[in-house]
């Protein structure tokens, strides 16, 4: 098997099925029908081979997730993105949010949730993008007043108390996990205020 080092894969079942990119260049592989698609400028897609440009403007950043129907859910420069029917969609544009950590997606079934990932700076109210159908439509719930918290680090599906689990903070202050209802309102604060809650990954 051999990956193209200027490639990011974020699937690989063989060579005729994947999903890369470069920069905002996604190429899709099924059964070895090849599908490519710009999600960004051409312009950035050439510099972003060059691992100079690549980091610097942080041009490999890119959220790429493929959903239970097939659709392809695509994070990539503040945009969120919908590839159905091989066509994009724009989405969402953030407020903050460049990309997020894969730990900050929650796909269950046909509900998706994006936690707000970046710096807020304490100018904006930090919550959870929600879609229930697939990523079509989306809605925002807040859960963090502006100058609370600085984003989300992670989020996590309870599926025997049907209940998620939100990880925040930066910092001491700030981290904190709470357990949210499936309406988003808040079930109950496990802890704050001590920076052992903060958490990338977790499992259940």
């Amino acid at each position: 098997m051999f990956f193209d080092n200027i490639f990011r894969y974020h699937k690989y079942f063989d060579k005729n099925n994947f999903i890369k990119s470069i920069g905002g260049k996604v190429i899709i592989s099924r059964n070895g029908i090849v599908n490519t698609f710009f999600i960004d400028y051409s312009l950035f897609v050439f510099i972003a081979r060059f691992k100079f440009f690549r980091r610097l403007f942080r041009l490999n950043r890119i959220n790429i997730r493929e959903l239970p129907n097939g659709d392809v859910l695509v994070i990539y420069n503040y945009k969120v993105y919908l590839i159905h029917n091989n066509n994009v969609q724009k989405k969402i544009t953030f407020s903050f949010t460049r990309y997020v950590h894969d730990e900050t997606i929650s796909i269950e079934n046909n509900r998706v949730v994006i936690g707000e990932y970046g710096n807020s700076d304490g100018k904006f109210s930090v919550g959870v993008y929600i879609s229930n159908d697939f990523g079509v439509s989306w809605f925002k719930r807040e859960l963090q007043s502006p100058g609370i918290v600085k984003n989300i680090l992670s989020l996590k599906f309870d599926k025997f108390s049907q209940k998620y689990w939100v990880f925040f903070g930066e910092s001491k202050e700030q981290s904190r996990i709470e357990v949210y209802n499936l309406d988003w309102s808040l079930s109950e604060i496990i802890a704050s205020g001590n920076i052992r809650y903060r958490r990338l990954a977790h499992f259940f």
